[in-house]
């Protein structure tokens, strides 16, 4: 019997978690980190094999500094980043400057897709970044 892949979601928004959750629900063994834990010492003990982290607004540097911890300093062999808001630039450069396996903007769609390409090491850059208004680039 093949074991299913284990991924941590790392999200604060419930709203979004749940969404994620629910699209993530067959096919893999999801674990959610649970609310102000840390994402590196949660993926020591649970030793996930993906690590989606979700950029949320005003920590787009401490996600990839996290993202860069957990490459480096964990056991989990792949991480990814899941920018809804587009707070990410450059993503090319970001995903290169973190060692991230994969980023994935906008709108999620097809996950377990997206999932399955960094799985085999694809190292993908996917999606569209949402239209922001004016008031919206402002405040971040």
């Amino acid at each position: 019997m093949i074991r299913p892949i284990r991924i941590l979601l790392a999200d604060q928004d419930t709203k979004r978690r749940l969404s994620l959750l629910s699209s993530l629900r067959d096919g893999f063994a999801v674990d959610v980190l649970p609310h102000g834990a840390d994402p590196v010492r949660h993926a020591r003990k649970a030793r996930p094999d993906l690590v989606l982290l979700v950029v949320p607004r005003y920590k787009s540097a401490a996600t990839l500094r996290c993202a860069r911890t957990l490459k480096t300093a964990t056991q989990s062999p792949y991480v990814a980043l899941l920018d809804p808001g587009g707070r990410i630039e450059s993503p090319a450069v970001a995903l290169q400057a973190c060692g991230a396996d994969g980023y994935l903007v906008g709108e999620v769609g097809d996950l377990a897709a997206f999932v399955a390409r960094v799985m085999a090491g694809a190292k993908p850059v996917e999606g569209t970044p949402p239209k922001r208004s004016l008031l919206t680039r402002i405040i971040g």
